[in-house]
């Protein structure tokens, strides 16, 4: 009956799992559905995983494409080189050190087989495991957890309160996707949060709250980046910026996820006193008056010209904020005046 069921392939990448491919590997063979087709890259580890690959294969025998790459090439490259080998109707990427549950597949491609046509990708719920395979975690979304209908919107205001709406581990998707929004983005770190922006901008995504995968947390981990890291930051910007446009519904989206970011980049900024952090900050700000010039500062951004001066001072040479400029520095030096703050502290409240 194998033939009857849609071929579905799976591209694993490693970098430096030896200690956890394994795991992985034997989650793929042993999923309750057989057909699938199984491409593995490593992307050149510099430990034992190659030769460690290599003997999983023999001793399964296991019919897959391994390819070993002479040089690290980064995940984009390796998932795009891994789609180009891809012949099922379904797709999956996932991780060496990340690990699948049996019913995995089968599950999801039997909701695809009962979903409207205009579902192009599924994903799931998931537990967290350490580096030893002990569990963290037995569910990341609750059990009464509703997925959003409109998951663009929702990856960028984060408006369930999860930091992961749509994890990659967990997702199978329609191969044919990739002909409508593109392979992975070679040039961005944020590759998953870009893919996902790029695919819920066209499609519905499906949604089933049933645990089908491991995730691995380990100190390089995703998840370890939600407290403040700049780069982490930035690169979100760089990739939410990428759908600056003319929808406007898509522009207001945008706009409130980068507000909310800047504020965080400034108020570090601030407590770190660290100017460099708040240039780049102000990049992004401008970027965004070219699509809304209604744009307003708030006190959060404000504060940064009372903690420093100096970049409130050589503003009108860094950016181009002219008509905010000169608002922000009539109020800045009537702040000198201690009579006026009384009168000004409503403004800073706003």
């Amino acid at each position: 009956m194998m033939h009857n069921r849609p071929l579905v392939s799976i591209v694993a990448v490693c970098y430096n799992h030896e200690a956890y491919l394994l795991e992985t590997l034997n989650s793929i063979i042993n999923q309750s559905y057989k057909n699938i087709q199984l491409i593995i890259i490593d992307d050149c580890s510099t430990d034992n995983s190659v030769d460690k690959i290599e003997e999983w294969i023999a001793l399964n025998n296991v019919p897959c494409q391994f390819i070993s790459q002479k040089v690290n090439k980064g995940l984009c490259t390796n998932l795009n080189e891994g789609l180009l080998l891809c012949k099922g109707e379904f797709y999956q990427s996932i991780a060496c050190d990340d690990v699948m549950k049996s019913q995995k597949i089968e599950k999801q491609v039997a909701f695809f087989q009962k979903s409207l046509s205009d579902v192009m990708v599924v994903c799931s719920n998931f537990e967290t495991i350490d580096a030893t395979s002990n569990c963290i975690s037995k569910t990341y979304f609750k059990p009464d957890f509703k997925f959003p209908k409109d998951v663009f919107t929702s990856l960028l205001t984060n408006s369930n309160a999860y930091n992961i709406l749509v994890h990659s581990p967990t997702v199978l998707l329609r191969r044919s996707v990739f002909e409508n929004v593109g392979v992975y983005n070679q040039n961005l770190k944020q590759e998953d949060f870009y893919m996902w922006l790029m695919i819920s901008r066209k499609y519905s995504i499906g949604f089933l709250n049933e645990v089908f995968v491991s995730y691995r947390v380990l100190s390089t981990s995703l998840s370890k980046q939600f407290k403040f890291d700049g780069p982490f930051y930035f690169e979100r910007l760089d990739v939410s910026s990428l759908f600056l446009g003319e929808d406007v519904a898509i522009n207001n989206a945008v706009i409130s996820f980068q507000r909310k970011q800047l504020k965080k980049i400034f108020k570090e900024g601030i407590k770190r006193k660290d100017i460099v952090l708040i240039k780049k900050g102000f990049v992004f700000f401008e970027n965004l008056l070219r699509y809304n010039q209604k744009i307003k500062m708030d006190r959060s951004m404000f504060q940064v010209f009372l903690a420093f001066p100096a970049v409130f001072k050589n503003w009108g040479k860094l950016q181009n904020f002219n008509f905010e400029k000169n608002k922000y520095n009539v109020i800045f030096t009537l702040l000198k005046v201690p009579f006026l703050l009384k009168m000004l502290k409503p403004i800073l409240n706003n």
